[in-house]
């Protein structure tokens, strides 16, 4: 072997040692700077749940959050708990994830495009997700029965207001949403709603031919009110608000990935969009989640299998905690 093949391979060798290293201890954060908080993210889980031969990767999931609960300070789910918006699928997706965590320690979610309208397609905006089931909240929107609800989640001594946005947004949503981060202007906000990306991590932009379009909100009826997609929640919600500090969603076609991008608010300053996705993947999604890390310099986001243990492929650093 020349010296530039041997080169090649050792360099391989490297990069896969790195991204698949083994997770001995759920407290260590090697990278310079100490991890502070921690947040999983767990992707949409409809693919656990319409086959009971795949709830066990979903128990995986929970039983390895619930077995290191001291070591997250919160959970995240990014919508899509069914395949077809039935009974008997929420009925699995409570039974192996919601009921599981403590009073007080209840997983941060929201509803996909699959939780609403007939079989699931979003023809109307309607969803059979059982009331046992509504997300915790400390306040919502009037007359809004499964979404727009905003929840405080404490990491160290700051105060996040985390806010559910509903799928496929109307104005009215979005209005409520502006009206609510400008009441706390000095509070920092995470969105979590389902669609915000494609599949190339590009928001979804329906004026832009060179964005992807397939997967938009646009593509669902949800009983024909006006539909925003991303850059419109941008541009309506997110730019002119500098506490917005994050969004995060899942939904994506495919790859199956971890993906943060960002965009510029009218301050200058970057939100961050992060997506987790891994419903295609073997099995469901094979016990895959992102481990949200918040450290002194910054943030960091792992894939990481709850079925092996392992990190890998994605490791992604970005961002500071003063932007």
């Amino acid at each position: 072997m020349n010296r530039s093949l041997l080169l090649i391979s050792v360099l391989f060798c490297s990069i896969l040692c790195l991204s698949c290293s083994k997770e001995n201890d759920v407290n260590q954060f090697d990278t310079p700077s100490e991890c502070l908080y921690r947040i999983m993210i767990v992707p949409d889980i409809q693919n656990y749940n319409d086959d009971s031969l795949r709830f066990k990767y979903l128990d995986s999931i929970t039983n390895y959050y619930l077995n290191n609960l001291i070591d997250f300070d919160a959970c995240f789910q990014v919508g899509d708990l069914t395949n077809n918006n039935l009974s008997w699928q929420y009925k699995n997706a409570y039974n192996n994830f919601f009921k599981k965590f403590p009073e007080g320690k209840e997983p941060f979610f929201c509803l996909g495009n699959h939780d609403y309208g007939k079989n699931g397609k979003s023809d109307v905006r309607s969803s059979n997700i059982p009331s046992y089931m509504r997300a915790k909240y400390d306040f919502k929107m009037e007359g809004c029965e499964f979404e727009n609800y905003v929840r405080f989640l404490s990491l160290g001594e700051i105060k996040y207001a985390v806010m559910d946005l509903e799928f496929a947004p109307r104005d009215e949503a979005l209005s409520w949403a502006n009206n609510v981060v400008q009441l706390y202007p000095t509070t920092p906000f995470i969105i979590l709603t389902h669609v915000f990306t494609n599949k190339y991590g590009q928001i979804h932009d329906y004026t832009d031919n060179n964005v992807y379009h397939p997967g938009t909100q646009k593509d669902f009826y949800m009983g024909g009110d006006y539909i925003n997609d991303s850059m419109e929640i941008f541009n309506k919600l997110i730019k002119d608000n500098p506490n917005i500090k994050m969004v995060i969603c899942g939904h994506t076609l495919t790859p199956n990935y971890i993906e943060v991008t960002s965009r510029k608010n009218s301050f200058n300053k970057e939100v961050y969009i992060i997506t987790v996705n891994y419903q295609h993947y073997i099995e469901g999604g094979n016990g895959y989640v992102g481990i949200l890390e918040f450290s002194e310099k910054g943030y960091r986001i792992r894939s990481f299998s709850t079925v092996t243990h392992e990190y890998g492929p994605r490791d992604i650093s970005f961002g500071n905690l003063d932007n």
